[in-house]
């Protein structure tokens, strides 16, 4: 962690701390607390030459997969780094202009988080999208070092802390010890496969689709109950498309199927982290805690 790394997260030298995530993003203020959290959406229009923004954020979720003609959904971030430039300084610029309010500030000043293995043309590109925004001052702080202060964790005792944050596009793996990454890594798998594995087997398995938002609200339910034996049992109701007959349709499917169904990408997940681990030499860390 660079030594302006440090001030901005110790001393609030930011007016913003942004959380540009693959799913939501959200945006803290000093002083307020989270002020903005919306999903990372934009609806363009591509009627005419130069594409027309029509919608940003929460209005987007609503017309997801139900989009025709010109009309095109945009996430500005694919697996934790910035994929459309034009989507992402749009999304920037809207939840800056309604964190900030009335209070206009001309050129706020803001530290946004980034996977630790990002490239160096990956942080470039983020911070140029992030001054095109409006932010005159942009200091990019590696993701697992964010979470780990949020989390409250001693980064800055003589010990091992060990921090793995799981998002929608990655997955962050750390080590922290004297206010600094010691081990850093980053599996670019998240949420969203946990999400298409749901939707891959019920196309698979019953010839039933469903979105990525009744995925992620069956995520959900699911893990909120997931050591309740008596919820493992009962049915959960879906609304889809019937492949077979060609109409939406309700469909009545065990909580224990799907839970089955986690089992390859939460593998994938204990693989890479442990391979990504093997490489670095465990005199780097003299003790986790």
């Amino acid at each position: 962690m660079t030594t302006t790394q440090h001030a901005a997260l110790k001393r609030g030298a930011a007016d913003l701390a942004i959380d540009f995530g693959t799913a939501n993003t959200r945006i803290y203020v000093r002083g307020s607390g989270i002020v903005f959290e919306e999903p990372s959406l934009c609806c363009f229009s591509d009627e005419t030459w130069e594409p027309k923004l029509l919608a940003v954020g929460e209005a987007v979720t609503r017309i997801v997969g139900r989009t025709s003609g010109p009309l095109r959904i945009a996430r500005p971030l694919a697996r934790g780094v910035l994929n459309d430039i034009e989507a992402g300084r749009e999304m920037l610029r809207h939840a800056i202009h309604a964190s900030i309010g009335r209070r206009r500030l001309r050129s706020p000043r803001a530290i946004i988080g980034v996977p630790a293995d990002a490239t160096h043309a990956e942080r470039t590109a983020l911070v140029t999208t992030a001054n095109d925004a409006g932010v005159r001052v942009v200091e990019l702080v590696p993701e697992p070092l964010a979470a780990a202060f949020g989390a409250g964790l001693p980064v800055e005792e003589p010990e091992g802390s060990m921090l793995i944050e799981c998002g929608a596009g990655t997955t962050e793996v750390g080590v922290l010890s004297l206010g600094a990454l010691c081990v850093q890594r980053s599996v670019r798998i998240g949420g969203h496969a946990l999400n298409q594995a749901i939707i891959n087997h019920l196309h698979s398995r019953h010839k039933f689709l469903i979105g990525q938002e009744t995925a992620e609200r069956v995520k959900l339910e699911i893990s909120e109950r997931l050591f309740d034996d008596q919820s493992n049992t009962s049915d959960l109701e879906l609304k889809g498309h019937n492949v077979f007959v060609g109409r939406p349709r309700y469909f009545l499917c065990q909580r224990a199927r799907i839970n089955r169904r986690y089992r390859p990408p939460c593998g994938s997940y204990r693989r890479r982290c442990s391979r990504r681990f093997e490489r670095d030499t465990a005199r780097a860390i003299p003790r986790y805690s």
